[in-house]
């Protein structure tokens, strides 16, 4: 048994924190939500987390994972055994994360646990949509076919993560060039011709005034702003930690200006793709549900789609209750009361899917398109205004002459 530390909010709506032990993360979460809590965080116990090996209790980055899967799957099609496969895989990998559970995973299958259940021990390492990907993959007697298809699905959305990524970096890289420009004139430039207009006697300009004003309190000011700028940082990283900033500030992700669209696009399409994936797989609509929402990371929309989970399992459809939460766009909702009414809800969750990622990638190339010339005008403007009070002083003695 192991020992979580958990952080949950009751049926009342008063957050609690509580040590408790449990097999796994994964059946601590489930039996909390038997109990009508909703869970904000699980993580392991610190001292009890310190006597586990290297590499349990950390994430396994997505690209290592991929290349675990793939070649799981091959060896499996080739017609090794599980628990050979895993060995070969183990005896060849450098990562520890992986190789140090995969060594306890091999000792649990040899002894008679199956697969999904020695891989359910670790569930604070390996995604509950996976561990439910074995499970139906053993009941389907093809557990290569279902690796390969999880591998797929990870890949997508990966493909759309470093879509997100590379368009935030270019923006991303100019915004600091041009606040590095800026901080540069107003530390350096400025202060440079500051000291010739003094000693030229004459009267500067409102605007010229004005910019000298900035550049002197940036300059004997800066010990003050980066205080400043770093109390508001760690306040809102201390805010982000607790369970109602982490909340707020997911449910602000969705209605921010102009990326809140995508991000609520994005968390639409990924939701129904795992969803489609696991209602395909044969799992009961509550199980998928609750395991689909997992795979958001937001917590505003786990705690939505938390109710709805309630609302399923007091017998309502799964439109109903997603109507009620408005946690994703009409057309979706429309479709999935179609899929329901018509019997072929998994189908149209896929299709939900491919119709969000392709508005989602639309919505980023013109944010793209807009954000980037928006600024280079900004930065111009602004280094505009610089130079304009810089040189204002001097045209002004050039009249004199």
């Amino acid at each position: 048994m192991a020992v979580f530390k958990c952080k949950i909010a009751l049926a009342g709506g008063q957050v609690v924190e509580q040590t408790l032990s449990a097999r796994s993360k994964a059946a601590l979460k489930s039996r909390l939500e038997q109990e009508g809590n909703f869970v904000l965080a699980i993580e392991p116990e610190k001292y009890f987390g310190s006597l586990l090996p290297a590499g349990i209790g950390a994430k396994i980055k997505t690209k290592d994972f991929i290349s675990f899967n793939e070649a799981f799957s091959v060896l499996l099609r080739s017609g090794l055994p599980v628990v050979q496969a895993l060995e070969s895989i183990r005896e060849e990998s450098e990562n520890s994360r992986l190789a140090n559970p995969l060594e306890s995973i091999i000792e649990d299958v040899k002894g008679g646990e199956s697969l999904s259940s020695a891989f359910q021990k670790y569930a604070h390492i390996f995604f509950p949509l996976y561990i439910a990907t074995l499970q139906s993959g053993e009941k389907s007697g093809n557990l290569p076919a279902a690796i390969s298809q999880y591998v797929t699905y990870i890949k997508k959305f990966q493909r759309i993560k470093q879509k997100l990524i590379s368009a935030a970096i270019y923006p991303l890289i100019l915004a600091v060039v041009s606040v590095a420009v800026l901080i540069f004139l107003l530390v350096v430039v400025v202060p440079s011709l500051s000291q010739t207009f003094i000693e030229a006697g004459s009267e500067l300009p409102a605007l010229t005034r004005w910019m000298l004003a900035i550049s002197y309190s940036v300059q004997k000011g800066w010990p003050v702003l980066f205080i400043l700028i770093a109390t508001l940082l760690g306040g809102l990283v201390l805010f982000k930690k607790s369970a109602k900033g982490r909340i707020v500030i997911d449910k602000w992700k969705l209605t921010f200006p102009l990326a809140g669209k995508i991000y609520w696009h994005y968390a639409t399409a990924k939701f129904s793709r795992s969803l489609a994936a696991l209602l395909k797989a044969g799992h009961p609509l509550l199980d998928s549900v609750d395991i689909a929402r997992q795979t958001l990371v937001n917590s505003h929309m786990e705690r939505q789609l938390f109710i709805v989970g309630q609302k399923l399992r007091q017998g309502a459809s799964l439109s109903q209750p997603l109507s009620e939460q408005r946690l994703f766009p009409r057309t979706a909702l429309k479709l999935i009361t179609a899929g329901e009414k018509g019997g072929a809800l998994p189908l149209v969750l896929g299709n939900i899917a491919d119709y969000y990622e392709n508005e989602m990638e639309k919505r980023l190339t013109a944010l793209s398109s807009v954000i980037e010339p928006m600024l280079m005008v900004v930065m111009g403007v602004l280094i505009g205004i610089i130079v304009l009070a810089m040189y204002m002083p001097i045209f002004n003695l050039g009249s004199m002459f």
